[in-house]
């Protein structure tokens, strides 16, 4: 069994040093240049694994959440979790008073979020009724639905998922999507085969769901991915094209723009953020590892029970004779 135990720990000392200084270098940037204090808590938050905040630079939460209109109180379904690296940041910037659902629909890395709605450092996470992406319910209608670089998982089903998202929220709610880049035009087979999908694709689903496109955001771009590699290939994996898009559901108020700018790293920071990369970068690379075998296990489980239900008491296994007595 795949232990994920590292990616989940604690942070050093030399960790919590990293986090407060870049959260000083974000708070004092400069005039005019001052973050949503929300955001700032929450990219900040010392409890984050090393293994999240590696991937900080590619990811920009800070400008994400902002993009997303993220603001304390709010209500929150996070859909396919994965091993938390929102869900976590989520939590912290909604506060106390507001809530994050997470609904992981049984997927491999699922553990991960039934550890974080049972950790008191994460208190405002609950864990939603599994009832997969088709017909998810939540207690009460929600703000925002939220899912990242895990749309393209759904690989069928996904008006359902879209018509259940719309269900789920609030009149003026936000649907925000993050996914990786497929050339245009992409067919369904990329969505396995390269984990990307077209993002004419997404946008023709949720709008046919209801829904209207509010904004979108150029932030996560790389221009320079091709859009025709694996994203979990190495070279690729940081450098992937990433689309950001806000849709909303009519009635009630749009969401308040939130200004963020990227924080600037002191020098200061710097050695001490490379030290936390050249720690990281092995355990994202076993994170990708430990879940593409995950992957060829659920297959290698499913074709076998396809062939014992396909031969039937002929595939049963043969007695071992017990060993002679003395």
């Amino acid at each position: 069994m795949l232990s994920l135990t590292p990616l989940n720990r604690r942070l050093s000392p030399l960790r919590t040093s990293i986090v407060l200084v870049i959260a000083a270098s974000i708070l004092t940037c400069g005039p005019g240049l001052a973050q949503p204090a929300n955001l700032v808590t929450a990219v900040s938050d010392p409890g984050r694994p090393a293994v999240d905040t590696y991937r900080d630079d590619r990811r920009k939460p800070l400008e994400t959440l902002a993009f997303a209109g993220v603001r304390p109180g709010m209500t929150i379904a996070e859909l396919i979790p994965g091993t938390g690296y929102y869900t976590r940041i989520l939590a912290k910037a909604v506060g106390p008073q507001g809530r994050v659902y997470a609904l992981p629909f049984g997927e491999p890395r699922a553990p991960a979020s039934r550890a974080l709605a049972a950790d008191p450092a994460y208190g405002n996470i609950t864990l939603a009724a599994d009832a997969g992406p088709a017909g998810f319910k939540l207690p009460a209608p929600v703000d925002m639905v939220w899912t990242s670089l895990n749309y393209h998982d759904v690989r069928a089903g996904r008006g359902a998922l879209n018509a259940a998202a719309f269900a789920a929220l609030k009149p003026g709610g936000s649907y925000l999507i993050i996914d990786q880049s497929a050339v245009a035009g992409a067919g369904e087979d990329v969505l396995l085969s390269l984990h990307r999908i077209d993002e004419a694709m997404v946008k023709r689903e949720v709008l046919a769901a209801g829904f209207v496109l509010e904004a979108e955001s150029d932030h996560l771009r790389n221009p320079a991915d091709n859009r025709r590699s694996m994203v979990f290939d190495r070279e690729v994996n940081r450098a992937a094209d990433q689309f950001v898009l806000r849709f909303r559901k009519p009635g009630g108020p749009p969401a308040p723009v939130i200004a963020a700018v990227a924080p600037a790293r002191t020098a200061q920071a710097r050695p001490l953020a490379s030290a936390e990369t050249r720690l990281a970068s092995e355990i994202e690379r076993s994170d990708a590892q430990a879940y593409l075998l995950r992957l060829e296990l659920g297959t290698v489980k499913r074709q076998l029970a396809a062939a014992l239900a396909k031969c039937g008491a002929a595939c049963a296994p043969t007695p071992t004779p017990a060993p002679p007595s003395r």
